[in-house]
C-alpha cells in the first residue's frame, strides 16, 4: 500500500507540472495557476470516484484490491482532492474575485470561509481514526 501511495503523489506530482506547463505556454497568466489546479482538481474528483467505497467497485474489480485498502486508498486521493479543491478555489476567488458580481465574489468566499472551517476539523479526525498507530 505504501508504493501504490508514493507512485500516487509522483504522478500527482507529474501530471501538475505537465498540465502548468501547457497552461504556461497556451493560456493568458491570469488563467494558469487556477486553471492547472482546476484540471487536476477533476482528474483527482474522478479518481477517486474510481475507487469508490462500495465492495464491489472499479478498484476491486480492476485492481483486484481489498476493500480494506480501497478504502485507504479513496481516503488518502480524496484527502489530495479536497486539497486540490481549495487551493484551486482560493487561487481563482484571488485572482478573480474583483472582476466578479459582488454577490458572486461574497458567495464564493462564504463557501471557502465554511469549508475552511470544516475540512480541518473533519480532516483531522479523518487521519487521528485511519492513522491511530500514529496516536498510540
Amino acid at each position: 500500500m505504501a508504493f501504490l501511495l508514493v507512485y500516487f503523489l509522483l504522478v500527482v506530482a507529474l501530471f501538475t507540472a505537465l498540465w502548468y506547463l501547457h497552461y504556461k505556454e497556451f493560456y493568458p497568466p491570469l488563467n494558469q495557476v487556477a486553471g492547472m489546479l482546476g484540471r487536476m482538481n477533476v482528474y483527482l474528483i474522478a479518481l477517486t470516484g474510481f475507487l469508490g467505497t462500495r465492495r464491489v467497485t472499479w478498484s476491486w474489480w480492476l485492481m483486484r484490491l481489498s476493500y480494506e485498502k480501497a478504502l485507504r486508498a479513496h481516503y488518502y486521493v480524496g484527502i489530495v482532492a479536497s486539497v486540490y479543491t481549495l487551493t484551486h478555489g482560493i487561487v481563482y476567488l484571488v485572482e478573480f474575485a474583483a472582476q466578479l458580481p459582488e454577490n458572486s465574489a461574497s458567495s464564493g468566499l462564504m463557501l471557502l470561509a465554511s469549508i475552511g472551517l470544516l475540512f480541518p476539523s473533519s480532516a483531522f479526525t479523518a487521519i487521528r481514526v485511519h492513522m491511530y498507530w500514529l496516536f498510540r
